[in-house]
């Protein structure tokens, strides 16, 4: 792993644990065993080296979702991969990232919600599309109107004012969403295939 890679790594473990405020470049390089001088050849500071993690995140996310729909056969199964996976990931941030980007580092968090949008808009437009040309989709369905609203209101999962974290799982509210989305898109022939593929999810999900 590189210097850059390390550098990055160590950041993210201690902003997950502590928050992105109450972590110094200091407590990086001390964690690494480098200067932070070392750090600064890297990074210029800490909104860059933020930056960068969104960076990495956001090239993640796209190499991940270009192997999800690889991997399905159909639009349905994308579009519920998809939800799983950001499920998942959202399970991964902890709250008080999220907080903390919100309020301490408003430039950062513009620039990764627009990074995702663009990424949202995309893949639903896509997803659409697909869906419309297999015969799984209502041809009716303007995708990039849907792809437009299905981004606006994914973006507001994590207003807290909307959902309270003391309420509200997020991946749970993503889930719920999607299948919301998909269900509203569905024609005849995609419905029964939703079902069969939500039928063998609740088999394959282990009971609490």
């Amino acid at each position: 792993m590189c210097l850059k890679q390390n550098i990055l790594q160590q950041a993210k473990e201690l902003f997950f644990l502590y928050g992105i405020r109450s972590v110094t470049m200091d407590d990086i390089a001390n964690k690494l065993g480098i200067s932070k001088k070392t750090i600064y050849q890297v990074v210029k500071n800490k909104s860059d080296l933020i930056r960068e993690l969104i960076l990495a995140k956001s090239q993640a996310d796209v190499e991940n979702f270009k192997l999800i729909k690889t991997a399905s056969s159909n639009a349905i199964e994308e579009m519920l991969s998809f939800a799983r996976y950001l499920g998942e990931s959202i399970r991964q941030i902890s709250p008080i990232v999220i907080y903390d980007l919100q309020k301490y580092y408003r430039d950062n968090w513009c620039e990764m919600e627009a990074e995702r949008r663009k990424i949202a808009y995309s893949l639903v437009k896509e997803n659409i599309e697909r869906g419309q040309v297999q015969g799984l989709y209502r041809p009716t369905v303007n995708a990039d109107i849907i792809a437009r609203l299905h981004v606006a209101t994914m973006l507001q999962i994590v207003r807290e004012e909307i959902f309270p974290i003391a309420d509200f799982a997020k991946d749970k509210i993503v889930e719920e969403y999607i299948l919301y989305h998909v269900h509203a898109l569905v024609s005849p022939k995609g419905r029964i295939l939703l079902e069969q593929h939500l039928t063998i999810e609740n088999e394959q999900t282990p009971n609490p």
